[in-house]
């Protein structure tokens, strides 16, 4: 025999296998047994056969059984199963509207950037809970000069306490300060 015609045999007995694989799937694994290649019998087919036996899995079912009229009143078509495409996404018109009652309007009275975000759109939220921390020129202004009265404040009041306790004792008030 040539090698051309090795070669076709070869092909032509190849496709073969396939061919009978493929029609007959039983026949495959037959052959397996008799080899000693055969592998544990696959998950849905045990799971078929104890459908078959009546028995169920210990586990819980994902099965649902609805009676004719929750069939209807659910507008449940049913059809038989057919090879087809599915679809991942679907496009269709529609309109996002949210309920009017859920919705409150939040002002504040000045002008600036929200910091931070402690609330995300959904989240519910209690009276008094801070919902963000803004930041504006005009509150940090007022923070500057309350923090500067207040540290003034502090100041004078030890300078005071050492002028008096400096006045008593006849000692020289702290030239640190």
């Amino acid at each position: 025999m040539s090698i051309v015609g090795r070669w076709s045999f070869l092909i032509v007995v190849f496709a073969v296998g396939v061919a009978s694989a493929s029609l007959v799937p039983e026949l495959s694994q037959s052959l397996r047994k008799a080899i000693g290649l055969a592998s544990k019998p696959e998950a849905a087919q045990l799971r078929a056969d104890t459908t078959e036996q009546g028995k169920t899995s210990s586990g819980p079912t994902n099965e649902i059984e609805l009676t004719e009229q929750q069939i209807a009143a659910a507008q449940i078509d049913l059809a038989t199963a057919r090879a087809a495409t599915i679809a991942r996404r679907i496009i269709v018109p529609g309109t996002v509207i949210p309920a009017a009652d859920r919705i409150a309007r939040v002002s504040v009275k000045l002008s600036g950037s929200v910091a931070e975000l402690r609330k995300k759109l959904g989240d519910r939220v209690v009276k008094d809970e801070v919902i963000a921390i803004l930041e504006s020129r005009e509150v940090a202004d007022a923070k500057s000069e309350y923090l500067a009265a207040k540290l003034t404040s502090e100041l004078r009041r030890i300078c005071s306490n050492e002028t008096r306790a400096s006045g008593r004792s006849g000692s020289p008030p702290n030239s640190n300060i």
